[in-house]
């Protein structure tokens, strides 16, 4: 089977209620938060037909498109054990994470659709998606999520802290959970997996817009 037939064949974890048609003129507007997220995004830009991309990570990613926004965002030095001059990030649910002016400001000055999307399993991804989402909700806007679960191999604490995230999400979303991609497609090597997994949610983002 071909890599993408077999992305069109995975099942989407959790849907949002059926999305209302919007007349072409409203504008679509991307945030992308997270490593894994922003990467992705980035390398697609120039692709996607959206109004605004904006990045919430820790450094700019690679990209060509213009109209991006950066906004850096790193974990605070409270979500880290230091050992040995190292540090770890803790394995453990951080207490409620406050926004900075920087991404409210942001958040408050985009109009139309807002969609939010984020690789779940790392830091940034799987603690700021809720207050991110429970900001534009307040706010009033037209959100929509796409976030996915982790592999099981990227750590017991961190795919059940993502799955603790998205099910907590209200409203509209779409969870993909990347241990399909696995039951699905076999033991297929790192690399291969993580290949899916973009090809995945890009598709779906596509299907969004």
């Amino acid at each position: 089977m071909k890599r993408r037939d077999f992305v069109k064949s995975l099942p989407i974890l959790a849907v949002a209620p059926s999305i209302l048609s919007y007349t072409q003129k409203e504008e679509i507007h991307l945030v992308a938060l997270g490593t894994a997220a922003s990467k992705l995004i980035g390398r697609s830009s120039d692709n996607l037909k959206v109004d605004s991309i904006t990045f919430i990570t820790d450094k700019r990613p690679r990209i060509s498109k213009m109209n991006c926004e950066f906004i850096q965002f790193a974990p605070p030095n409270s979500a880290y054990d230091y050992y040995g001059g190292f540090r770890f990030l803790k394995k453990e649910i951080p207490m409620q994470l406050e926004l900075s002016d920087q991404i409210k400001q942001r958040l408050d000055s985009l109009k139309g659709r807002v969609i939010l999307i984020a690789g779940l399993g790392k830091f940034t991804g799987t603690f700021m998606y809720s207050p991110i989402t429970n900001y534009l909700d307040s706010k009033g806007f037209k959100t929509e999520g796409l976030c996915s679960l982790p592999f099981e191999f990227e750590g017991g604490f961190w795919r059940k802290a993502s799955i603790k995230t998205a099910s907590s999400i209200q409203g509209n979303q779409k969870v993909l959970d990347f241990e399909q991609i696995r039951k699905q497609k076999g033991n297929v090597s790192i690399r291969s997996a993580f290949e899916y997994a973009d090809d995945w949610m890009l598709g779906v983002l596509r299907i969004m817009l």
